[in-house]
């Protein structure tokens, strides 16, 4: 299961700061992928952020995520994105490969029943 939900994967303003992954985990889900702050909308960024209409990184984001838990290796798929974002960052300073969208990412799995 995937949770792109803002503040999703931690919210640091109550005592269980993981609420909605961790009830996932708890009720049978075995991966939960969410994200750790409030992320800006494919519009947000075209508007404020300077990403070409064209772009849609929020978009793209998903689809990593949704790719990634299809993955036999979903961890790894993941990880594996947000370092060709991470080197796209550093190589251009694209802001459509900007941290503030992969970075937030958490994943977290069941382990063992």
């Amino acid at each position: 299961m995937a949770l792109i939900a803002c503040d999703s994967g931690a919210d640091s303003r109550f005592a269980e700061p993981f609420g909605p992954a961790s009830a996932l985990l708890r009720n049978g889900a075995d991966l939960v992928t969410a994200a750790r702050w409030a992320l800006p909308t494919n519009a947000a960024l075209h508007r404020f952020g300077g990403v070409p209409a064209r772009e849609r990184p929020l978009t793209e984001l998903i689809a990593a995520v949704d790719a990634a838990h299809d993955a036999p290796a979903p961890v790894r798929a993941l990880a594996d994105w947000q370092r060709t974002r991470l080197d796209r960052w550093r190589t251009s300073g694209d802001p459509a490969a900007a941290p503030l969208l992969w970075a937030a990412l958490a994943t977290a799995t069941a382990g063992p029943r």
